[in-house]
């Protein structure tokens, strides 16, 4: 067996070990008892946290998305309002301040990106301006000159 056969095979097997491992901790971490909390909560509060927090890193937020969330959200704790434990509390609250800032963020972006789209504009706009003045003046000058010909030469 050559060199290069058993080296790709070697390393397709540490690969598969440690996607093994990989995936016997997630396992573990996703079966992991937490006290006094509920595991349906968990894994929806865990993936409205993920949600949250990576959701922006990848998409831009359009302004008005994240508050759709946010209610939502809120429709699920007055929903489940009897049944939450403290910490589910203090996590669905953190969801929700989560949602608020991702919500200011795209607002303050949006306006940035308009601000900016608009100085781009009234740059052009003020260039456009300028090269019109000065054709102005250069016709301006050309009549003034053809003005001055014809009354020196009247014929």
């Amino acid at each position: 067996m050559s060199k290069l056969v058993r080296l790709t095979q070697d390393s397709q097997a540490e690969y598969h070990s440690a996607h093994m491992w990989l995936l016997r901790k997630l396992r573990a971490l996703a079966l992991y008892s937490v006290p006094e909390y509920r595991r349906e909560a968990l894994y929806l509060q865990a993936a409205l946290l993920v949600a949250c927090f990576a959701w922006p890193l990848y998409k831009p937020i359009v302004p008005g998305v994240a508050i759709g969330f946010l209610g939502v959200v809120a429709a699920i704790m007055a929903v489940r309002t009897e049944r939450f434990t403290k910490i589910e509390i203090g996590i669905w609250i953190l969801i929700c301040f989560g949602l608020f800032f991702v919500e200011i963020k795209s607002v303050y972006k949006e306006r940035d990106d308009h601000d900016a789209e608009q100085a781009a504009l009234r740059k052009e706009e003020l260039e456009a301006r300028q090269k019109q003045e000065r054709s102005l003046q250069t016709s301006s000058r050309q009549a003034a000159t053809c003005l001055e010909l014809r009354r020196k030469c009247p014929s």
